[in-house]
């Protein structure tokens, strides 16, 4: 499940093979896109951001591969070789921009999910996808599924510098506590002992 941003919020569901998007979260679910390769019903996915039909563009994971689909056609997108995705999000505010996380690498896009390059010092094993809400940024934030570690990005996933308590000065540890069951969340940053600048967003 994701809600998809524009000037009206909407609303995205799969059920089983089958994805679902409302044309506003007020409004009932429509049926949208009938995956024949059943990639939907075990793989992440994620909706490009905009208003109507024709922003039903959206990017799942499928085994190995990535796959691109618009008006129901869906193309394998370009990913560097050993690659194996896990997790994808489209960016809220940029409908160019695009990240996934594999078992040991992450991965950006800068023409809308077409193509992929790789991301410097991503971690491994990332679970969680953030981008920061505010309009203007280019934060994206990794949550680590071993150590539960959160790593950021500020320009658009292209680089990770190191961002958890284990090796940072004590003026900037990070914490980052997803809800239950939910895929939602948030991230909190603690400068020293008082203060702290909360990232909303959905995690995936």
């Amino acid at each position: 499940m994701e809600l998809i941003p524009g000037k009206k919020t909407r609303l995205a569901v799969r059920a089983q093979h089958l994805l679902y998007i409302s044309d506003q979260l007020t409004q009932p679910l429509k049926p949208v896109f009938d995956d024949s390769k059943k990639c939907l019903a075990h793989g992440h996915f994620s909706v490009r951001p905009g208003d109507g039909v024709k922003d039903n563009v959206f990017i799942m994971v499928c085994k190995t591969a990535l796959l691109r689909c618009v008006k129901k056609v869906c193309v394998q997108a370009k990913i560097p070789a050993g690659f194996k995705p896990n997790r994808v999000r489209w960016s809220p505010h940029d409908p160019n921009r695009v990240v996934a996380t594999g078992v040991k690498q992450a991965v950006w896009s800068g023409d809308g999910g077409k193509t992929f390059s790789l991301a410097s010092g991503a971690p491994q094993y990332a679970k969680r996808i953030a981008f920061d809400p505010r309009k203007g940024t280019k934060n994206v934030y990794l949550l680590t599924g071993t150590s539960s570690k959160v790593y950021r990005s500020m320009d658009g996933g292209k680089s990770y510098p190191r961002r958890h308590a284990a090796n940072q000065p004590q003026a900037a540890r990070w914490h980052l506590r997803a809800r239950s069951g939910r895929g939602g969340g948030r991230g909190r940053h603690r400068p020293g002992s008082s203060g702290s600048y909360k990232v909303g967003g959905a995690l995936n």
